[in-house]
This record gives structure tokens, sequence and C-alpha cells, in this order.
């Protein structure tokens, strides 16, 4: 190897080899003249500028100025360039060469003597000679090559060390050069003349007629099958779309078919997907073979080419992300399988029985037959096999967005499909009477579930599937579930699953009855002779579980059951046999509420429960007794047919508290009432039955009394009954357990305090004569409540005045009651006297409030008002009259009074206080000069002056005693006449109206055998027992 020729040096040599600045090259210069370069294929001109020019030498010191510690000590002379090495280790292996072959050329070779033959066969033993020198010099020639070789494995390993830790060398001069002034002298021009930039107009109509071209050739020249009509022209370019998978660009340069199309670009159109980039190593890859789909099968071919591309891409996405979930929170659950453009993945495969997977594919969706539609060959698409169970399941419609593609979302969608046909499986398996709701959905399997309820609301259990595992969850979790739940996860067939939560809800129900059975101290009966087929034949129902329980008190031959069947529990009375083994009567305890709900299952309940039982065991035995008795008697439900009570109030009241203590009873505040009736159990109540029947009925009168005068029943009791009337409202209460009638009990601020004698005497009907209010009212207790009603806005004002501040002592006026509906208002200063009394007119009650000076007879009037000499003061009498020719909203003045209906008399009362109190005199009532009253002889003297007014005098006084006694028999005819009347009409008929109307606080009275309302308060539907 010639040394001088530079065979061994660096990437660097050429005609591109790098200069310094002095123009020469950096490895040496080259011997070969170099051929100068042509512009545009033609040959350049000389120029100066592409000569090398030469630059000043680099100083050699320099490079060894920076130099690691680690070799700083080593001499200058020692550090020798590689290329120096190749050339001295190639010209030492030129030498070795040359040794060798002149070694092998003195080895000796025997002559060949005789007639040599062409192939170099000669005599045996020169032969064998020749061969040992041919031996000898193969072994020269190997020793030399293995001994070389080992050499240039050095060269070779020290070539790769150098190249790892080469430093860069840039040539900072030519840099500086060419970045300050734009060229360089001493770098030689390669000749290339640019071509001319093109503006945006010429751009733009470039583009343009590439447009118009593409049209052109689309729309005349091509014959585009249907799936490649989606397509539009933009920027020179003809893009084609493929929906929701991928749009491509191709481009072409002429309007008709004579030139292929070139492709441009592609866009994915679904995600996730990758953006691929011009210049990228796909894109790279892609655009040749696209090209050459073009060229060979044109856009048709590019389409299916496309198609198939962006499906197995899909399936890889897909594939990607199974294998990502199978990784983490599926890990365990999954399988992905490996197949050639397909996509296979297990699920549940912890699960016992056979597998349950998907496969994901590419389909070309031929028709049957091979025929093929007038839209073409149909396209290919991703598909979805399911096998469920090893048995592929046919159509189904899952609906899979292919656009936004998720692995889970298809997974969990197969899943759900999956959950809600095994759930629907175990429903359709349950009693029809058992209360099943599905709830389903079709993109989250950890939604669906099966709500199943035995009985009430509380009892139920919820069964779902982990949608990871597969495994059946139970909800809530209970000792009774955990056992059910493993046993399903065992692998159980719907049928038996039904069965197993069916008895699971059962025996939850059983337990819960046994809890609160428990605290209320029930005694469990054996059941061990007592077989179910006994129950089932009883009670007539799908018996699952029953349990039988001997309350407190309770005979051994009675029990308490707890039936429990598809549709809940239900409770029934067992009479069984004295050996146990039968039933002889069973009855049935109704729970249910009116809405046809169950009641819960608790201690309050049960403890109800029982208290009911004893009720109905104690009327079946009462019937019973009396069918045995051969007693005519019927159960029925009837209205009551009357409000009022026939019969003395007092004395039923008075009998009822004699009969029964007060423990036995309890009231409400609507009227309605509870009896407490204590016999030995299982035997009959008749005759404890009948009496307090007749004495609550007695009672129930009182009550409907206070309902008819829309009055509130506070308490009541047999011994006291309290009530309020009245907008404030006031109260009272009556007391039957006195040995003298009824009492009556006030408070002192009660209006009706003033009256409370009175209102007692009315109650025990110790009046000897009432007024013709009463007239509808037949006992004592609807007088005194009509007399509360009536009086009440009276009492009511009668007690303002007496709180007034200015009547300090009482007196002023001062309240007397003569009667419950006529009192007598009298002041002292000043002094004058009012009567009010009430008096019907027209069905009506009323208020009259008479002036006494008014009255024509002295004795009607007080004493201080007697004398016929007394005189009022000037300014009352101004004011009376005044007052008295006046009108109020319900009341008007009369020449002797006001008269004011029941509502109105307190207004009325107050105008005339007002009136009176305006006329006080200050420092105390001093009395006017009295009237004078002529005597005889004056008479005599003055015949002409006094006679005229004495006689019309003596005439109006007779005429106003004349006009008092004949209104005093005229009223004491009237009510007579009230009395008799009211007699007839309680003979004739006790459902006749009563008019007894009153306005503004008295009710109507109703008519007899009308009820406001039915069930729970005096006079509605009742279960009664008829007895002859």
């Amino acid at each position: 190897m010639d040394h001088e020729s530079g065979a061994a040096t660096g990437s660097r040599d050429g005609e591109n080899k790098k200069r310094n600045h002095d123009g020469k090259l950096v490895n040496g210069e080259s011997r070969d003249t170099p051929v100068p370069p042509t512009v545009n294929g033609g040959p350049s001109k000389p120029s100066t500028s592409a000569l090398a020019v030469p630059a000043p030498p680099i100083s050699t010191p320099e490079h060894f100025t920076e130099l690691p510690p680690e070799i700083a000590h080593i001499a200058q002379e020692r550090y020798h360039p590689l290329s120096t090495l190749l050339l001295r280790i190639s010209q030492e292996t030129y030498n070795d060469l040359s040794e060798t072959l002149q070694s092998m050329a003195e080895l000796p070779v025997i002559q060949q003597t005789n007639g040599i033959l062409p192939n170099g066969a000669g005599p045996h033993r020169n032969g064998q000679d020749n061969d040992d020198s041919n031996r000898r010099k193969k072994l020269l020639l190997m020793k030399f090559a293995q001994d070389n070789r080992a050499k240039f494995i050095k060269l070779l390993r020290i070539k790769l060390y150098s190249s790892a830790a080469a430093e860069r060398n840039p040539d900072i001069t030519t840099a500086l050069e060419v970045l300050s002034t734009g060229k360089a002298e001493w770098m030689p021009s390669m000749g290339y003349i640019p071509p001319e930039p093109i503006s945006s107009e010429q751009a733009l109509k470039l583009l343009r007629s590439m447009n118009t071209s593409l049209s052109i050739r689309l729309n005349v020249h091509e014959t585009l099958p249907r799936r490649l009509r989606d397509w539009r022209i933009g920027s020179g370019r003809a893009t084609f779309v493929i929906k929701d998978q991928l749009e491509f660009d191709v481009v072409s340069f002429v309007e008709d078919t004579s030139e292929q199309w070139w492709f441009v670009d592609v866009r994915l159109l679904f995600s996730p997907a990758p953006a691929i980039t011009l210049g990228s190593h796909f894109f790279n890859r892609l655009q040749p073979q696209a090209d050459v789909i073009l060229k060979e099968k044109g856009l048709a071919g590019l389409f299916d080419f496309f198609c198939n591309f962006v499906l197995t891409h899909k399936i890889a996405v897909l594939r990607s992300q199974a294998i990502g979930l199978a990784r983490s929170e599926w890990a365990g659950s999954l399988k992905v399988e490996n197949v050639h453009r397909e996509l296979v993945v297990s699920y549940w495969t912890d699960r016992p029985g056979k597998k349950n997977w998907i496969e994901i594919g590419v389909s070309k969706n031929k028709a049957s037959a091979g025929k093929v539609s007038w839209r073409g060959p149909p396209l290919p698409s991703l598909t979805v096999r399911w096998f469920r169970r090893g048995v592929e399941v046919k159509e189904v419609q899952f609906d899979f967005d292919w656009q936004n593609l998720s692995f889970e979302r298809v997974l969990k969608r197969v899943i759900a499909k999956h959950t809600n046909d095994i759930l629907e499986k175990i429903r359709e398996n349950f009693h029809p009477q058992i209360a099943t709701q599905a709830t389903f959905t079709d993109s989250e399997p950890a939604n669906s579930r099966l709500q199943v309820t035995l009985g009430t609301s509380s009892n139920s259990s919820s069964l779902s599937i982990e949608s990871v595992t597969g495994n059946f969850i139970l909800q809530p979790a209970t000792a009774l579930s955990v056992r059910a739940e493993g046993a399903f996860n065992q692998g159980r067939e719907p049928r038996q699953m039904a069965s197993v939560l069916t008895q699971l809800l059962a025996q939850s129900m059983q337990d819960l009855v046994q809890k609160s059975a428990q605290q209320l101290g029930w005694h469990a009966v054996n059941r061990q002779s007592l077989h179910l087929d006994a129950v089932k034949s009883a009670v007539k129902l799908d018996v699952l579980q029953y349990a039988m329980y001997s309350p407190r008190g309770w005979s051994p031959k009675w029990a308490l059951a707890a039936v429990i069947d598809p549709t809940g529990s239900s409770w029934w009375i067992f009479e069984t046999a004295s050996n146990g083994s039968a039933i002889e009567y069973v009855e049935h305890i109704k729970m249910d509420r009116p809405d046809g709900s169950s009641l819960s299952i608790d201690r309050n309940i049960l403890a109800s429960l029982e208290r009911v039982a004893v009720q109905l065991l104690s009327t079946r035995v009462t019937v019973r007794q009396l069918e045995r008795e051969k007693k005519s008697f019927s159960l029925r439900y009837e209205f009551g047919g009357s409000s009022q009570m026939v019969k003395s109030v007092a004395a039923d009241m008075q009998k009822l508290m004699a009969a029964s203590p007060q423990r036995g009873f309890k009231f409400a505040e609507n009227g309605s009432f509870r009896i407490l009736l204590s016999t030995p159990f299982g035997e009959d109540i008749l005759g404890e039955l009948r009496a307090r029947l007749h004495d609550v009925n007695r009672l129930r009168s009182f009550a409907s009394t206070l309902q008819k005068r829309q009055m509130r029943l506070g308490s009541s009791s047999l011994r006291r009954v309290q009530f309020q009337y009245g907008p404030s409202p006031h109260l009272a209460a009556i007391d039957f357990s006195t040995e003298n009638g009824v009492s009556i009990e006030m408070s002192p601020k009660n209006p009706h305090y003033r009256v409370h004698k009175l209102l007692t005497e009315i109650a025990n009907e110790r009046v000897p004569s009432l007024p013709t209010l009463f007239s509808g009212d037949a006992t004592g207790l609807d007088r005194f409540c009509t007399t509360l009603v009536l009086t009440r806005p009276l009492v009511t004002a009668l007690a303002q005045l007496d709180a007034n501040t200015a009547n300090f002592n009482l007196q002023n006026p001062a309240v007397h009651a003569h009667a419950l509906f006529k009192y007598r208002l009298t002041y002292q200063n000043p002094v004058c006297s009012f009567d009010v009394r009430a008096q019907s007119k027209d069905d009506k009650v009323y208020w009259f409030i008479e002036d006494n000076m008014k009255k024509h007879a002295p004795d009607l009037r007080p004493s201080c008002e007697r004398s016929p000499t007394h005189r009022r003061i000037d300014s009352l009498v101004a004011k009376l009259k005044e007052l008295f020719s006046g009108k109020g909203e319900r009341w008007f003045g009369t020449r002797n009074g006001i008269v004011a209906d029941i509502d109105g008399v307190g207004e009325a009362l107050n105008k005339l206080n007002e009136c009176v109190l305006s006329c006080i005199m200050e420092g105390g009532y001093k009395a006017p000069p009295p009237l004078e009253v002529p005597v005889p002889n004056l008479q005599a003297q003055q015949p002409q002056a006094n006679g005229p007014q004495q006689a019309n005098q003596q005439r109006m006084q007779q005429q106003a005693r004349q006009q008092q006694q004949a209104q005093q028999q005229a009223q004491q005819q009237a009510q007579q006449q009230a009395q008799q009347q009211g007699q007839r009409r309680q003979q004739q008929s006790q459902q006749q109206m009563q008019r007894a109307q009153m306005s503004h606080g008295r009710p109507q009275q109703h008519p007899q055998g009308m009820q406001a309302r039915q069930g729970g308060g005096p006079g509605q539907g009742q279960d009664v027992i008829e007895i002859d």
C-alpha cells in the first residue's frame, strides 16, 4: 500500500474535504486535480473564488495546552494522529505479506520427470513431496493472516472508541466569515442558480388552476364508486373522507386519467389516534406505498388499503387498551389472546363454569349467496362476537362507539348485558307474589341490581354482580347473606338462587319476629309434632316458615302464630289439639294498612298485635258461646241513628261512674273512646260487654252534644269532662261524680262564673220554668250548652265593664244577675239603671236593653228611682236620648232602650257605659231638684193652668200600667204555647228539623239522624253486637 497515496484517510477526504482558513485541506492536499462543478448540468466557468486560498497554519502546541491531568505528563512527541497509525500498520502488513510470499517462493519444488501430466499428476513419490511443500506454503500464508487479523481487530476497536470520544472541530474562522459577509473567499462555488420566487398572486392562480384541473378530472374522467362520493377540493388537492375513520389527500397534474394520482397526506378521524406528520418515518414509508397503489389500482385501491389499515389500527389500539386493563384494575380477570387482525379477550376468568369471551375483528360484510347490491360492495367494518359460557350469542345489538375507542366501555357494555340476562333469569324463577324490582343499565354493570322484598320494605335484599370478577354481591351484608353469597359464587342455577334468596328473606323475617317476641317475653311453642303440611292445610297458604308463640297469660291450647308466605308475614290465632299435632281452629289477624302496605315488625307492633289478638279471641269465644246457647245475635256495621240522647244524661253518667272504674276507659279529643274489659283468658265477655256498652253509649250523648254546639273537647274521663267554647276560648268542666247531680266547674276568670249557680241549676234541670229559647233542647246538658252559647257575648261584656278602671268599687255600674237571661245594671254617679233581657223573635234571639225610667210601673224600678219626684240630670237625659235614637252594625235604638243581636250586645253595652260615664259629676253625685207634684187646693185655684196637664199625666200613667199588665200576660201565654208546641214536636217525630236557629254564636240545630262524618266519633259507625 502506498503511504503517499492517502488511501487510509478519514471520512472528510474527497472534494468536500474540510479546509482551514488558509484554504488548505486539513488532512492533506489531494494529488488529483478536482473536476470543476457543473451549473444546472453544464460546466461552470473558471472562477478564482472556487480555487483554494492558502491560510496560515495552525500552531501545533496550542492543541496540547488544555489536557486532562491524567495525561498531562505525556510528552508532545508521543502523540500521533490515527491516520499515521493506520498508515504504519498498513505498511507493516504489506511488508509482512512480501516476506511471506518470498518465503513461500524459496521452498523447493521437486521437478517432474518423464512427462508431467497436465493436471500435475506424476509419479507417486514426487507427488508426495510436492504435497508436503504445498502444505508448508499454506501454513505460512495462514500464519500471516492470523497474525495480521488480530492487529486489524485492535485497530477497529480503537477506531470505534475514538469515534465515541471524538470532539467537535468547528471551523470558527469560516463560520465568522460567512455569518458576517455572507460568503468566504476560500469556499468553492457550486454554480447553482436558484429559481425565481413566485408571488402570492401567482401561487393563488396556480392553486385555482390545480383545483379546476382536479374538478374536471373527478367529475368528467374518473368513475368513482359510491363509497368515494364524499370528497372535496381545496388548496390544489382532492380530499376523500371515510366517515369516522380517516380522510386522505391526493393530487394530479393533468385533467384526464393519463397520469396517476399522487398521495399527499392522511388524517385519522378517530381517537385515540396518532398524528401523522410530514417527514416522519411512518409517512416516509407510507407515501411510496400509497403512490404504488394509486398507480396500480387507483383511488378505489387506495380506499380499500386505508380502510383495512384503519380497522387494523383500531384493533391494535383496542388490544393495547385491553392489555393495559389486564395489568391494572382488571388484573386477574381478563385474558388477552394474540390473534392476527383479531382481538380475543376473556373476562371473568376466575368464575367457575365455562369461559366467556368477546372477539373483535374485521368483517367484509358480504351478502349471502354472493349477491352484490346496487350500492356496490359493502364496506368492511369492525364486528364483535360474544360467547357466553362457550356458546355464541346471536342477534344481540351493542351499538359500540368506534369513533372514540375505549375497550373498557366495550367490555362494560358486554358485561352489563351479561349481568342483565343473569339477573332477569333469576327474577323469572321467583314466586309471582314476591315483590321484585330490577334496575338494568346498558353501560355500567355495577349499577344493575335485583331488589327482592318479602313483606315489609325493610326486609329486602339487593343482588348485584361485581363487574370485574363476576362474583355475586348481596346487600345488606349479614351472616345469612354471606353464606348465600358464597353459595352463589360456587356456581348455582337461577332456579336454585331464587329459592335460596327466598329462604334467606324468610329466615331474616323470622329472626326479626323472634327477636321482638323475646323482648316482649313471649315463649316459643314447641312445634315438633306439628308438621308444615298441617299448617298449610289450615291457613290455605304456601307457607315458607312459621313460628308459634305463647304470650304471657295465654292458655296452652291457644297460640299466636307468625306465618311467612311469599306475600310476607301474616299472624294467626291457633287452637291446637291436646297432643299438639293438629290445629282445631284458626283465626286470621289482619294487619294491613288502608293503602295495602304491610306493617313493620318491631316490639310496639307485636305488642299491639297481642292486644288485637286478645280482643279478637274474646269476640270469637263470645260468639261461640252465643252459638252454644242458641242466642239470637248479629255482627254488623251500622251508622248511629240520632245525634241526641233520649234518656237523661245525668242519670246515665252517674250509673256509668258507679259501674266501672276510670282506668278502664280512654276518651280522645274527637269524642272517640276505648274500653278495657277484664275477663279470664278464653272466656266470653257477654255480661261485662252489655253493661259497658250501655254505659258508654250514655257518655257518648254528652260528647255528641258538645260536637253539635261546636265546642272543643279538651280531656274526658268518666268522672270529669273538660271542654272549651268561644273564640277566646273559655274553659269549663262537668263533674259527674257528685251525688246531687251534675257539678259545673269554672275558673273565677271565666265570664260565666257570675252565673255559676244558675248554670248548675239549669244543667240539673232544677229550673221550674224556662223561656221559649230551649224548645229544641231535650236534656239539661243541652240547655246548659245552649245557655253558654247565648250568654257568652253578654257576660264577656259585663266582665269588661267590671274590669274597667273607672269602676273601681264595682258600683258604677253594679251588675245584678236576676236570671240567666235577665240582668240589671245600676249606676251611682249619675244615678240610673237599665235592664238587659233576652227575647226570641222570628226564630232568632235578641237582647233588649231597657231604661228603667221609661217603665211606668214604679215597682219595676230600683229603689233609687222609685220615687215619683226622682229626676235625672239633664246631660244624662240628653245623652241617652241621643244614644237611643242611633244605631250600630248589630244594634239599634228604640224609644225605651236598645235592641241588639247575640254578638252585638257587647258593643251596645259599651256604648251605653260610655254614655253614662261621660256624665259623671265631679266631687260625687248631687241629685238635681226633685219634680214638683201639684196639691189639690192649688189645682182648684188654678184650674185653667194646671187642670189639663194633671189630667193628661194621670191618663198616661194609667195607660202605662195597663200596657205593662197586657205585656206580662202576653209573655206568659207565649211561654205556655211554646212549651206545648215543643212537646208536640217531640212526640210527633225525632227526625223533624228544629228551627231554633241562632245567629252569630249559636250553631244551627242539625237534623236528627244526620251525622257530620263517619267513623270514630259519637253517633258514627261502630261494630255492634245485638243480643236478645
